[in-house]
């Protein structure tokens, strides 16, 4: 609204309200006065209408005034005008709080003043642009307060122009110490962890959990890899990391960028520039991104290289203390089976020569029997030295289990049950079932042992399990077997346990906790585990029992019974004349006597070129050759080989304190017609020879294929 619409809306007014309550009389007075009373009239009444809209306006400018200095005073920054000079004229209580002064003390006081020294150029700079160019600009600065503290201030600077002509400076001043002090502080934390990131003796990356590239990596984690870091953020992991680990890493990642698992931790192979593997451990802990998924990962690399090569160079010493005691075991073996059998062959051939009530009869039987326990004992020697007979043939766990439980609970105290818990249809192992019963014997009388004579429970267990995954707190005592499924063993019972000294030495030949034994259990039992390609893991705590785990490959084949070996026939004779080479007298004519009882005549070598020589001078005088396997000038696979040059087809029995797992295919290739594992009696020798030179069907047919 103009001035002028303002005037000649207020004279209407003054006019409506005029003839709303006239005050000139109505008679007497001539038309002119009238018209112009009523006009002085309607001039008070608007001169009375402006004045109390002026006093309006007036009452409505002091509040204004009033609000607008509350607003200055009171805001929560500082507020200052400065004149051309930079003179303080105006300030709020913020302002001069900041500076630790009273108002009256700031005014016409220069800003300057209260400027660090060092940064007074760079604030007068600032002032003078702005004056200039009547805009509007900021800067940080350092300001001292009354007390000479310094602190942090944004000076927002606006150019007006002054009551005196001039160019006037208003200001807001913010004090942001704590937030540049707080990035200060954030810098050298910065500088601190970049520092620590590159020092740090582990690999250090940032990736990007999505796509699993590097974001940044530290100077070990290049050095570890050959790389420059500059090549590493042009890589991912996937590249970096060994095929053959390729596929469980993948996994583990997507669980950690979909947020599955926020940390965790493996062990794999990394790629060095070079080619060659390098082992790690990685640790890798996710970053949330809005809760939900996983955007970059913090992964630490640890070094296992050197680690990873001792502990294989302790596996491989390892390997090698065990087979040089297994050597040494097998030698032991092998030299008392030679022993055993002239003791047992000649209590046998002498109960044979007497009659069945001799007084002398029940000293030739405990002479037998205790040459059978020494047998047996060298059986377990072989054992554990991985060299014991091995009669390879696909079967059940299960079935094996419930045709020896009898035997098991009459070999157990009678206050201890056996639970049985069996896998349906679980899949066959191959090997020697014999062996296998064995190991089951043991560890159930093992258990028995540690239960006493208290009440307690032993279990069997079968199933299926991952080859490589490990058991919290075992013992593992041989290699992993390859990945995938294997089928399990588990005997466990509810005894006394074993310390953690005992557990490291339950492996260890001749070391037993029991107060009579030999401590030969445990060692053929890892024996046969490690001719049956199976590990043993095994468990245990002080008070709370002791759990064993076999694990063992699962036969291609399906599973089949074991069959029950029927009576062996005793009665046997035979005829001809057997070549017998032997370099022990002793074992050499006790076999003698054995083949002459049975009908045979013999001729006699002490080592294998001279049964050779024997031989040669007349082949066709032997129904059979019977040589020794380990003998002076030609060991047994010789002889056999030089008997089948002369005579093709002539059969020879091999007789070996080993067993006939341990002929090799040097031997195999001898086309051997049989066996026999010293120390035998005459039954034993009876089977073998009726075997060899009376075969049946089957054997006549396998005989062919040899020759």
């Amino acid at each position: 609204m103009t001035p002028s619409d303002y005037l000649d809306a207020l004279r209407a007014r003054a006019e409506r309200q005029q003839a709303l309550s006239p005050t000139i009389p109505q008679g007497g007075a001539p038309l002119p006065t009238v018209k112009l009373i009523q006009e002085l009239q309607v001039h008070r009444i608007e001169l009375e209408m402006q004045n109390d809209e002026l006093r309006r306006s007036h009452a409505e400018l002091e509040a204004a005034q009033l609000r607008y200095f509350d607003l200055y005073d009171l805001a929560p920054v500082g507020y200052c005008t400065l004149d051309s000079d930079g003179i303080i004229i105006q300030c709020n209580l913020i302002f001069a709080s900041l500076l630790g002064l009273v108002r009256s003390k700031l005014i016409k006081q220069p800003l300057s003043k209260f400027i660090c020294q060092e940064h007074t150029d760079r604030y007068q700079l600032l002032r003078q642009h702005v004056s200039k160019s009547a805009t509007t600009s900021s800067g940080e600065f350092r300001m001292l307060n009354g007390s000479a503290e310094e602190y942090w201030v944004l000076l927002a600077l606006c150019a007006e122009k002054g009551q005196s002509g001039g160019t006037d400076l208003r200001i807001v001043v913010t004090n942001i110490s704590e937030f540049k002090w707080a990035a200060l502080a954030l810098q050298h934390s910065e500088a601190n962890f970049r520092a620590l990131f590159e020092q740090v003796a582990v690999g250090v990356c940032l990736v990007d959990a999505k796509t699993g590239r590097y974001v940044r990596v530290n100077k070990f984690f290049c050095e570890l890899l050959g790389y420059e870091a500059s090549e590493l953020l042009l890589l991912d992991t996937h590249k970096l990391t060994h095929p053959d680990d390729r596929a469980a890493v993948e996994v583990l990642w997507y669980r950690i960028s979909t947020g599955a698992n926020q940390e965790c931790a493996n062990e794999q192979r990394f790629l060095h520039k070079n080619g060659r593997s390098v082992w790690v451990q990685q640790k890798i802990s996710g970053m949330l991104e809005e809760g939900v998924q996983t955007s970059f990962s913090i992964v630490v690399v640890t070094d296992l290289t050197e680690s990873k090569q001792r502990e294989a160079d302790k596996q491989i010493l390892e390997s090698q203390r065990l087979e040089s005691i297994g050597v040494l075991a097998g030698g032991i073996a092998h030299d008392f089976n030679n022993i055993l059998a002239g003791i047992l062959g000649n209590a046998n051939l002498g109960s044979m020569n007497l009659p069945v009530d001799a007084p002398a009869q029940k000293y030739l039987k405990t002479i037998q029997e205790g040459s059978q326990r020494g047998a047996e004992l060298c059986r377990q020697i072989l054992n554990y030295a991985g060299k014991g007979t091995f009669e390879r043939k696909i079967f059940s766990l299960n079935q094996l289990i419930e045709q020896t439980a009898r035997l098991l609970e009459l070999s157990i105290g009678k206050k201890i049950a056996i639970h049985y818990n069996f896998y349906p249809d679980l899949p066959g192992i191959e090997g020697d079932a014999s062996q296998i019963r064995q190991v089951i014997m043991n560890l159930v009388l093992n258990a028995s042992d540690a239960i006493g004579e208290g009440d307690g429970v032993i279990s069997l267990s079968t199933g299926l399990d991952l080859a490589d995954r490990p058991q919290a707190g075992s013992l593992n005592s041989m290699p992993k077997l390859p990945e995938g499924a294997c089928v399990y063993l588990e005997v466990a019972d509810s005894g006394c346990g074993m310390s953690a000294a005992t557990l490291s030495k339950i492996y260890e030949p001749f070391f037993t906790t029991k107060f009579t034994g030999r401590g030969l259990g445990l060692p053929a039992v890892q024996g046969i585990m490690r001719r049956h390609n199976g590990t043993i893991s095994v468990q245990s705590v002080l008070g709370q029992g002791t759990t064993f785990r076999l694990r063992f490959q699962p036969a291609k084949k399906a599973s089949e019974t074991i069959a029950v070996a029927s009576e062996v026939d005793v009665t046997w004779r035979g005829e001809g004349c057997i070549l017998l080479i032997e370099d022990d007298e002793v074992v050499r004519l006790t076999i003698v006597d054995m083949l002459e009882i049975m009908g045979f005549t013999t001729v006699m070598a002490a080592d294998g070129r001279e049964g050779v020589n024997i031989f040669q001078s007349d082949p066709n005088r032997f129904a059979l050759v019977m040589t020794d396997l380990m003998m002076p000038h030609l060991d047994g696979g010789e002889v056999c080989l030089e008997v089948h040059r002369i005579k093709p087809g002539m059969p020879v029995v091999m007789i070996s304190g080993y067993n006939e797992a341990d002929l090799g295919p040097r031997f195999s290739e001898a086309g051997l017609a049989g066996f026999l594992q010293k120390p035998f009696n005459f039954e034993s020798l009876s089977v073998v020879l009726k075997k060899t030179l009376e075969p049946g069907p089957a054997d006549t047919h396998r005989a062919s294929d040899k020759k």
